[in-house]
């Protein structure tokens, strides 16, 4: 019979044991315990399986393929379907020299292949974007800080309501966002071999010779991002900026400086050829060049006092009430009425939010000047919710930069707990209010009548007013309607519905003219201006969801 046997080591001397404590003592002074950030970065690598699945559920949850009207989607499916049905770059029969040609080049094709009457294509070609865009934002924050990093990032933005709720509408924002986030990923791979050394520790240094995927991301994507959007000229101007600024930087490495005037060189050369095979150029026998620049130049050497006002009285309070804080907390916080006092409640964290971005020039000088710049330019031009999408990420970004330094500043100042509850709160917050709105665009895209929700129900009614304009007018009719109308219905009815402004030019005595009522102030001014009146209605009433009746009428002279 074998007898088991345990060996025992023998208790150490008093000597052995003392030295054991020092040692210990020694590792507990050289190992503190990990921060509340490294902690976080830990547990969401631990669990980045489940989170990125969570994230990729909530799109394909979101997913209908119903069209979220908007004045913008329409102009662009409207030039995308006349493009793919041989009637050039047009719009209302005539050349189009505004919308900048990449989306409507992305419709056509998806008409093309798809055809004219199908929305479904367009909206998983922007929800495709939207993934591909999440995509590289794990790349754009693995190669500069690590795993842990590219997920919470990938995360973050994936629950953001402004990235989510644009990822269902068909406008240029995405696809920009797109191209951009390429553009940075190659940036990032071509310029930055190493680590940043306060990014984490842990991270092996060197990084590896970048491959031609990445130079491909990096001309790839800024010639994307030019063909989609005029901010195309921010994004020039960022680079150009960084190359310069760069020069004041010290060391000065030549190499990246040579690469930096080299991207510059070919940002030029590809905004020359851009120019020069712009289709709103060549579209009709009257050459015209880019209205957003040529307006922005106009309003910089004509008008720079009038830029400033704008500036300073109209665009500077949209910024920071709302604008900034929807764009990145999701939600407008509103505002107080504190007796005669009018307290703007959203302006504490638009001034966080823009205050937070410019941790980035810590990281990145481009991301800084890129965010920078996005600033400058709506506070110079107009301020837009959706304007944020583009440098979206680097603002969450520049927030998580902004907590962990606050965390690290409470710490050395001996708050105790409260160092890591304070940054921890404002976490909590800004994530959970996205999560909840994104919840709540989940259950509005999966309602039965999601137009009966978006914009309040504004557009509800326009689909069955298209089908009355196409029962009781004949093609090639003009039906002037309210503002924001016009270009929906123009490609719902296959109608050329216009709006008052100071270019339509309407004549019942020369073509077949219709008037929607009820009009607005606008309109009605317009109409006596020209002496049009609505004449005999045609057709029935249409009820609408907003307590009013549409009623469609023949003009007449007076």
């Amino acid at each position: 019979m074998e007898v088991e046997t345990q060996t025992v080591a023998p208790p150490p001397k008093a000597g052995a044991a003392a030295a054991a404590g020092v040692v210990s003592a020694e590792l507990a002074v050289v190992a503190p315990p990990r921060q509340l950030p490294e902690r976080l970065l830990a547990w969401v690598d631990r669990h980045r399986l489940k989170l990125l699945a969570f994230v990729l559920l909530i799109y394909l949850l979101g997913f209908n393929g119903q069209w979220r009207l908007h004045p913008d989607s329409a102009l662009y499916l409207t030039i995308g379907r006349n493009i793919a049905e041989g009637n050039g770059y047009t719009y209302h029969g005539s050349p189009h020299h505004l919308a900048y040609p990449g989306l409507p080049w992305l419709f056509a094709a998806t008409f093309k292949l798809f055809g004219t009457g199908n929305l479904v294509a367009p909206h998983v070609v922007l929800l495709l974007s939207a993934l591909a865009t999440l995509a590289l934002v794990y790349r754009l924050f693995l190669l500069h800080s690590g795993r842990p990093m590219a997920v919470l990032m990938t995360v973050a933005v994936g629950l953001s309501r402004t990235f989510y709720r644009h990822s269902y509408e068909l406008l240029a924002d995405m696809p920009f966002l797109l191209g951009v986030t390429a553009f940075l990923v190659g940036y990032e791979s071509v310029f930055y071999r190493r680590y940043d050394k306060d990014v984490r520790e842990s991270i092996p240094s060197p990084r590896g010779k970048p491959h031609w995927g990445d130079y491909l991301l990096l001309v790839g994507g800024l010639a994307l991002a030019m063909v989609m959007r005029p901010t195309m000229l921010a994004l020039l101007l960022a680079i150009v900026l960084t190359v310069v600024l760069s020069l004041f930087r010290r060391p000065v490495r030549k190499g990246r400086l040579l690469a930096g005037a080299a991207v510059v060189v070919f940002a030029a050369a590809a905004a020359v050829a851009f120019f020069s095979l712009d289709p709103r150029r060549s579209a009709g026998s009257e050459e015209k060049g880019d209205e957003y620049v040529e307006a922005f130049f106009d309003a910089v050497t004509t008008g720079a006092g009038g830029v400033v006002r704008k500036a300073a009285g109209t665009n500077l309070p949209a910024l920071l009430h709302p604008a900034a804080s929807e764009a990145v907390f999701g939600i407008d916080f509103g505002h107080l009425d504190v007796g005669r006092w009018y307290v703007p409640v959203s302006a504490l964290p638009s001034l966080l939010s823009v205050a937070a971005s410019l941790f980035l020039f810590r990281r990145r000088l481009l991301w800084g000047v890129w965010a920078s710049v996005t600033v400058v330019m709506m506070l110079a031009t107009v301020v837009e919710v959706r304007y944020f999408l583009q440098v979206l990420p680097l603002l969450l970004y520049g927030w998580w930069l902004a907590l962990v330094w606050l965390n690290r500043r409470l710490s050395r100042a001996g708050w105790g707990p409260w160092a890591d509850w304070v940054p921890l709160a404002l976490g909590v917050l800004l994530f959970g209010l996205n999560v909840v709105r994104v919840g709540s665009v989940v259950v509005e895209q999966r309602s039965a009548a999601a137009g009966a929700y978006y914009r309040n129900g504004k557009y509800a009614g326009m689909p069955a007013i298209a089908d009355h304009l196409r029962k009781y007018t004949p093609e090639g009719s003009w039906v002037l309607v309210p503002r924001k109308y016009g270009r929906i219905l123009t490609y719902l009815s296959r109608r050329n519905a216009v709006e008052p402004s100071p270019v339509t030019r309407l004549d019942p005595d020369e073509q077949p003219v219709f008037v929607l009522d009820p009009m607005d102030d606008e309109g009605r001014r317009w109409m006596a201006e020209l002496r049009i009146a609505p004449g005999e209605p045609v057709g029935p009433a249409l009820p609408d969801r907003r307590d009013k009746s549409w009623q469609l009428h023949r003009a007449d002279k007076l």
